[in-house]
């Protein structure tokens, strides 16, 4: 695939006009999908594809395209002819972009990650197995995810790996499922067992009669999958520094500092060793490290080349949409085996969702608890609780209501196959927090 890549570079320069340049990024995979509901296969099917987004560029204008390769180089160099063509036409006729900017620094680089991930029917199989006797719901999904980038000033990006994502919940009945994910770059049977272990070990307890709670304050634990909903808002906006600069984002206070998280609160975008490519659609290169906040105080935000462009700053070579793709939260002192003597008395969350803003100015978000969330006394699970809604502000529970971090993280890759299989990801411990408002 690289070198098919590659050979569009000479095609696309001989089709170009006086003064015009591009840049192309594409995106690839060759991926393996397995439905499961009731621990029975139910679907199973592969998918390869590739598909590249095109810009041709004079000056200020600028006009662009995205279109599926066929692999048939007779075929795609015909489209591509037809489709440069097209977007020679309208160069001609749009306005000036002023904050419209790509990398002519020419960095390139070549990463191929060479993951051992476990064979799909072994994979498979060991799921099934150890799901035995469950309701096991879930996709497992598969395989090599490509992303390349090239311009017409000479550079090249090309970035490949194998990755895995088992995203499943174990079904008990009506609202009760335990909802789980083991997803990485290389396989691991040991880790899986013990992570699905720990989900067949919750899956028991949502027989016990539920727990019927009424709104109040509770002293809470959220494990990492439930603070992975907390950071997906977090993420929507509260970031980007054109959010800061319009004043939109939901830490404005933070950046302001007229807020502050607790100290042990780091949270930063990290692409060494990630998944997602360190290079962005415009060519521009991404640090190892962006630190976000640091030590609970905000340290910058990410910064796409328009806001660059348009605030006179230095890009990051964050995306467009100045979301992270590779967030790192790090861990605090709290070992996991400890986390219900820690508790003592109150609420396990394991899961959340339907997460929004009640108040994005002041950081306030609310939401449901979800999945497999427990009651607990003096150390103990005594119960699964209703689903109830919190509403409550990140400054209380990352701030001054926060206890400590666990001591180890857990990796989550995004679940998402819109388009292509997504390369985005979390690293995050579970935390502990003294008091947490409950509504209803």
């Amino acid at each position: 695939m690289i070198k098919y890549f590659k050979s569009l570079d000479e095609k696309i320069k001989k089709l170009l006009h006086k003064n015009e340049e591009y840049i192309c990024s594409l995106e690839a995979e060759e991926s393996s999908f397995v439905r499961l509901n009731e621990n029975i296969i139910r679907q199973a099917g592969s998918i390869k594809q590739k598909y590249i987004d095109l810009k041709i560029f004079n000056d200020k204008k600028h006009a662009g395209v995205t279109f599926t390769l066929t692999g048939d180089i007779k075929e795609d160099e015909s489209k591509i002819a037809s489709l440069v063509s097209r977007l020679q036409k309208v160069l001609k006729n749009v306005e000036n972009d002023p904050f419209f900017d790509v990398n002519k620094e020419v960095v390139s680089s070549e990463s191929v990650k060479s993951n051992t991930v476990s064979n799909d029917d072994e994979a498979v199989s060991e799921i099934m197995a150890l799901g035995e006797g469950v309701d096991v719901v879930g996709v497992y999904a598969s395989g090599k995810i490509m992303n390349g980038f090239m311009n017409s000033f000479g550079q090249f990006n090309w970035s490949e790996s194998a990755s895995f994502n088992f995203d499943y919940s174990m079904y008990y009945e009506n609202d009760k499922a335990v909802k789980g994910n083991y997803a990485g770059l290389n396989w691991n049977s040991e880790k899986f067992h013990v992570s699905y272990t720990n989900s067949k070990k919750q899956y028991k307890l949502l027989k016990k009669n539920q727990k019927k709670l009424s709104p109040g304050n509770f002293r809470v634990y959220i494990a990492p999958s439930g603070v992975m909903s907390i950071m997906e808002m977090l993420c929507w906006g509260g970031f980007s520094e054109k959010q800061i600069r319009t004043k939109n984002s939901s830490l404005l206070k933070l950046f302001q500092q007229k807020e502050a998280l607790h100290k042990s609160i780091t949270i930063e975008e990290r692409i060494k060793g990630a998944i997602s490519p360190n290079f962005q659609s415009e060519g521009y290169i991404k640090p190892d490290v962006v630190k976000l906040i640091d030590n609970g105080k905000y340290n910058g935000g990410l910064i796409s080349p328009r806001t660059a462009k348009e605030y006179g700053l230095k890009t990051n070579g964050a995306n467009m949409s100045e979301t992270p793709v590779s967030l790192y939260m790090a861990p605090g002192d709290i070992v996991c085996d400890q986390i219900l003597n820690q508790l003592e008395t109150g609420i396990y969350i394991n899961n959340l969702w339907y997460l929004n803003y009640s108040d994005r100015s002041n950081c306030r978000i609310t939401g449901m608890t979800r999945f497999a969330c427990f009651w607990v006394e003096h150390g103990e699970i005594v119960a699964p609780i209703n689903v109830i809604r919190f509403d409550d502000s990140i400054y209380n529970m990352l701030g001054k209501n926060l206890i400590g971090l666990t001591r180890e993280n857990d990796f989550f890759m995004d679940a998402g196959t819109y388009e292509c299989r997504s390369t985005d990801s979390m690293n995050l411990p579970g935390v502990l927090i003294d008091e947490v408002a409950f509504t209803l």
